[in-house]
């Protein structure tokens, strides 16, 4: 069976520390994807019919030291940030406006 739409959490840490957010309850300390898996999914998936690839999940993406690559190596895709925007300075701006659909 294919899949058509890829979630990818980098991270699932947060810049922010909203009272309502669920993560406070959690007692695992949160963590970055490791550069190699990042690489590790582009590497199996780069040939693939998606539909979609979306840089979001629990974590903000654009607090991942990893948001650069990940942009760059998925910008052939229909690539979707879901962020809480509070991060997005110039230059990351300018990366998602050349390379996000």
């Amino acid at each position: 069976m294919s899949f058509k739409k890829l979630y990818i959490e980098l991270t699932d840490k947060c810049n922010l520390n909203c009272k309502m957010c669920y993560r406070r309850s959690w007692a695992e300390k949160p963590k970055d994807m490791e550069k190699k898996v990042l690489y590790k999914i582009h590497s199996e998936v780069v040939n693939k019919k998606l539909n979609e690839i979306v840089l979001g999940g629990i974590g903000e993406p654009t607090y991942s030291p990893l948001i650069y690559d990940a942009i760059s190596l998925f910008s052939s895709f229909n690539l979707t940030i879901t962020t809480n925007g509070t991060l997005l300075d110039d230059k990351l701006k300018s990366l998602i406006v050349d390379n996000v659909n």
